[in-house]
């Protein structure tokens, strides 16, 4: 009997209340949903029977069973239980080497045009030769980091090679 304590009981009992509330209200929804696409369904009917006044008066649209509750359908079945696992070549790291500067398509979130305008380039040749540019660095930048890889040296330090 020492054992016995309700707090311990209703620790225990807590995570199957929760579960059961949440089934209910869950039935509730899906009645509620089912309710009203029938009223919509009928609203439609009618108009489209107003319309129709050339067809005869006995034929008249069902109405829906107000009565019966709507089959359960499991609207998750087709959906994964686990998060796919993300696939990429190598695994991103904190310490990672950027191979190249980082290319937008989009704008941050947050940031102006500004950063899509770039003053310094005025024609299409200066946008050309500044890409040259770039692409000429990015190669420099890469043979940089494999001769500190051959030597050992795996520091970020900027070193002047004279």
């Amino acid at each position: 009997m020492s054992h016995f304590y309700p707090s311990r009981v209703e620790d225990d009992l807590r995570p199957l209340v929760k579960a059961a509330v949440q089934t209910s209200r869950a039935i509730e929804r899906n009645v509620e949903k089912a309710e009203r696409e029938a009223r919509i369904e009928a609203q439609r009917a009618k108009k489209d029977s107003a319309k129709a006044v050339s067809k005869p008066a006995a034929e008249k649209p069902a109405k829906p069973q107000e009565n019966s509750s709507p089959p359960r359908v499991n609207k998750f079945s087709d959906r994964p239980k686990e998060f796919a696992a993300a696939s990429s070549a190598a695994p991103k790291r904190l310490n990672d080497i950027a191979q190249a500067p980082p290319e937008f398509k989009k704008l941050p979130r947050g940031a102006g045009s500004a950063l899509g305008k770039r003053e310094g380039v005025l024609s299409m040749a200066q946008k050309v030769m500044m890409e040259q540019e770039r692409e000429k660095a990015i190669i420099r930048y890469r043979e940089l980091k494999a001769k500190r890889k051959q030597v050992g040296d795996v520091g970020d330090k900027l070193e002047d090679e004279s």
